[in-house]
């Protein structure tokens, strides 16, 4: 980004940028200055081998439609997808997020009957966006094992991504996948202060119009040793 040549932006130059988080300028945002080229300024940023390196990102440097020159390049930036143009990634987190939003309790059920085994509440669990809606953060409490994650959409994998770090030492990775309309699946890798490793292979079932989310681990195997499998309900509070 810094150090070779000045970088022509898609922004017009204005004195003061309008309110918000990386406001975009347009020509057709600024009125005419009369007596002056018909065109407005545009911006430049991002120094060059010929300006102090204290220069940062965000100088900007007003140059006129048509200037150039072995000291001016261009920026490529990339355009965050919104609406009708969002990514495949962004869509995916998005629905994944309508699952998960909110406010959960947790209660164990019977692997056979599927209904609350005695054990009724035993903790609970939140989920929100990170602004800009581009992932998810939440946290869990199961009594003895408390936990912190986060969710994006891995571009090199093309897979949606959960990062988990708990309270015991462990962590956990999560790879996260739609199943169908009602159903997710997730493949756990989980690791352990002690060298021990953990595979599962999750599913989460939607109920209740999304109120209540039936998490069933199958599959666990610990260092070669099979472990039982588990189910647990998510209750749904509020968002």
């Amino acid at each position: 980004m810094l150090g070779n040549t000045l970088e022509w932006c898609r922004d017009a130059w204005v004195e003061r940028y309008p309110a918000g988080t990386d406001p975009e300028v347009t020509g057709r945002d600024l009125p005419p200055r009369p007596g002056e080229a018909w065109s407005p300024f545009w911006v430049s940023r991002g120094g060059g081998w010929f300006i102090p390196p204290s220069v940062t990102p965000r100088v900007r440097i007003r140059l006129g439609y048509g200037d150039q020159g072995y000291l001016l390049g261009f920026r490529v930036a990339r355009v965050r997808a919104t609406g009708e143009d969002e990514s495949p990634g962004d869509a995916r987190l998005r629905e994944w997020g309508e699952v998960m939003v909110g406010r959960w309790t947790t209660e164990s059920l019977d692997d056979v009957s599927g209904e609350p085994n005695g054990s009724k509440v035993r903790g609970h669990s939140s989920a929100r966006w990170i602004a800009g809606k581009h992932a998810i953060e939440g946290e869990f409490d199961l009594g003895a094992v408390t936990g912190k994650w986060i969710t994006n959409w891995d571009a090199d994998l093309q897979q949606l991504v959960q990062r988990t770090a708990n309270s015991d030492g462990s962590t956990v990775v999560t790879y996260i996948s739609k199943q169908n309309g009602a159903q997710w699946l997730w493949r756990q890798n989980g690791y352990f202060p002690n060298g021990q490793r953990e595979t599962s292979v999750d599913t989460l079932s939607v109920m209740d119009g999304g109120r209540t989310l039936v998490h069933h681990v199958t599959n666990r195997v610990r260092d070669g040793r099979k472990l039982p499998e588990t189910r647990t309900a998510l209750r749904w509070l509020s968002k």
